[in-house]
């Protein structure tokens, strides 16, 4: 889907494959390792249909995406928010009308048992749930409450609660998770009591700090190919998680979903730069 030479191909593979926070992630028991998997399992159908036009692809697509609901509901409103970008962009050419219902019909279906279980346990309809200490509640109503709290991710700072924060603090907190969200991590309690016990190991959190902020200026590069197909859906999906979490959280746990798609983006771009220089010379 993206031209990228073997080489450069291999080094995005590799790179994904030997990405520090999958290797933690892979030994924890946490939504995100399967949420990575089906996310790009359903961006990859999603993709095949942009070459093949069968609706095979797109039902396969919607199939992997309702899985993904079912384990991680945050990206719930990712539909509506494509629907929003084709109409903003003016991508018809991209998912028609027809196609559109087709993944979203295939999406209730995936996760219409559990709708359908949730209403014989608890007489009401709730269509995806999220972990919530207070007993299941409505995954909207989960984000709408979390959207209110105060988390300035930043040393030494402490969460607020609704109503402890004024709104100009709220908003303050809003606006620096826009930066936020682009923490490369490796600076928590954890790393700095590692750095402690191996100091070699500050020297190795600095490498990787700066070859994350190489690769996330790499692939911002690549919005000078917007207009492509590929390059458009991927970032659809990061500017979904992006826009997200600046009401939500910007741990960088909440990145890691998208790394994937950032690494390749960024492959892409060194590849047509790499291109444009070997012309030229």
């Amino acid at each position: 889907y993206f031209e990228i030479s073997n080489t450069l191909s291999l080094l995005a593979a590799g790179t994904i494959i030997f990405w520090p926070y999958f290797f933690i992630y892979a030994t924890l028991i946490l939504t995100e390792t399967l949420l990575i998997f089906l996310l790009a399992a359903s961006l990859f159908f999603l993709l095949e249909f942009q070459k093949s036009l069968k609706n095979r692809d797109i039902i396969i697509s919607g199939l992997f995406f309702g899985l993904l609901l079912l384990v991680k509901p945050l990206p719930i409103l990712f539909p509506v928010w494509l629907i929003i970008l084709l109409w903003f962009f003016k991508r018809n050419n991209i998912l028609s009308a027809r196609r559109l219902s087709l993944f979203f019909i295939v999406i209730l279906l995936v996760v219409s048992p559990w709708i359908i279980r949730n209403f014989i346990q608890f007489r009401t309809i709730i269509p995806i749930t999220d972990g919530g200490k207070g007993g299941p509640m409505p995954i909207y109503n989960e984000m709408l409450s979390r959207a209110f709290v105060t988390l300035d991710y930043t040393e030494g700072s402490t969460a607020l609660e609704p109503g402890e924060a004024t709104a100009k603090i709220l908003l303050i907190s809003k606006i620096k998770n826009i930066y936020l969200f682009w923490n490369p991590g490796a600076g928590g309690e954890n790393a700095r009591e590692l750095v402690q016990k191996y100091p070699l190991l500050e020297i190795l959190f600095s490498a990787y700090k700066i070859v994350f902020f190489a690769i996330v200026f790499l692939a911002f590069l690549s919005l000078r190919y917007f207009k492509q197909k590929e390059v458009f859906l991927l970032w659809t999906i990061i500017f979904y998680f992006w826009a997200l979490h600046i009401f939500l959280y910007p741990y960088p746990r909440y990145t890691l979903p998208i790394m994937p798609f950032i690494i390749v983006l960024a492959l892409f771009t060194l590849n047509n730069f790499l291109s444009k220089y070997s012309q030229k010379a």
